[in-house]
């Protein structure tokens, strides 16, 4: 019916919505590996993981920017030293 069709496709449309920020946030941690001259590091999966999240949760939804990526990442590595301190 045309309910479950409409809903099928916001669905298609918020997956290809979430994988088009994915992709940007992605390229924008690439851009900061090369700024700071390391190579993808090992955990990259797990660093994109951590920082889609944290943008997607402080950043603002349609205005987001590389200052939001960067930020999250410099979250993520605080998080990774403060649990390495313990």
């Amino acid at each position: 019916d045309n309910l479950t069709e409409h809903l099928e496709q916001i669905k298609n449309t918020k997956m290809n919505v979430d994988k088009n920020k994915t992709m940007e946030v992605e390229h924008e941690l690439k851009l900061i590996y090369q700024k700071i001259g390391i190579d993808t590091p090992r955990n990259h999966d797990k660093i994109l993981d951590y920082v889609y999240s944290d943008v997607d949760d402080c950043a603002d939804k349609e205005d987001w920017h590389s200052g939001d990526v960067a930020i999250a990442f410099s979250r993520f590595l605080q998080r990774e030293e403060d649990t390495n301190d313990r």
